[in-house]
């Protein structure tokens, strides 16, 4: 199991789906630390999905 994957059980929501893309966006984000999150996302689908995640 890795640091994404028990920090992602620590989650609790309604929803399963977004158990599963904080699972995502924390490998993403975990995988270049440091970079922004335009960078990380590499496209403009997943960037502006990432912004909506972290604003609900």
């Amino acid at each position: 199991m890795t640091w994404f994957d028990r920090e992602a059980a620590l989650c609790e929501f309604h929803d399963t789906r977004l158990g599963e893309r904080i699972r995502m966006l924390l490998k993403q984000i975990g995988g270049d630390i440091g970079q922004s999150i335009p960078m990380v996302c590499q496209d403009w689908a997943n960037t502006k999905a990432a912004y909506r995640f972290f604003l609900q």
